[in-house]
């Protein structure tokens, strides 16, 4: 892949510091979803159906939290918002 025509935009360092971020915060995101079905499927005995029916809750649930979220980090701004989310996502 030529990558030329991206010289400019990637030559800007915010850029390219947000680009690193979101690629290391959505690799874990969607490993998340993977290794939720092998847990299910491996560790609890299950079908993966019914590893996918909790999948599925799982990401409702974060379709559900996402504009609440959004909304407590525009009001208590970053740190207080994602501290409680690493905390439950640690347990």
């Amino acid at each position: 892949m030529d990558l030329r025509p991206y010289r400019h935009v990637l030559g800007v360092r915010e850029l390219r510091r947000i680009l690193v971020l979101g690629f290391f915060i959505r690799v874990p995101m969607w490993a998340g979803g993977v290794l939720l079905t092998l847990h299910v499927v491996a560790h609890l005995d299950r079908t993966y159906g019914q590893a996918g029916l909790v999948t599925a809750a799982a990401t409702v649930a974060v379709a559900i939290s996402g504009p609440w979220r959004g909304r407590l980090l525009d009001r208590i701004g970053l740190r207080r918002t994602v501290g409680p989310s690493l905390v439950v996502q640690a347990v």
